[in-house]
């Protein structure tokens, strides 16, 4: 909490604590494109994550994650 509070008071817009859920990110990610300058790309790098709108794949570091069709719809991330 206390680290969430500083990160806060000194600019930051969000916070994803740790041992946070990949559904939890996934939500997030379109909601940070909506509040951030419309900028062309297709691909999303956000911590160790990499999110690649062409092949859908998740990266976590090495770790590589194929989105289903259904996932990237739930999550309005087309």
């Amino acid at each position: 909490m206390k680290d969430k509070v500083i990160g806060l008071d000194t600019g930051t817009d969000n916070y994803l604590a740790k041992l946070f859920s990949i559904v939890e990110l996934l939500v997030r990610l379109p909601a940070l494109q909506r509040y951030s300058p419309q900028i062309e790309t297709e691909i999303i790098q956000l911590i160790n994550f990499t999110l690649d709108y062409r092949t859908r794949n998740l990266y976590n570091q090495d770790i590589e994650n194929t989105l289903t069709n259904k996932e990237f719809t739930y999550y309005n991330i087309v």
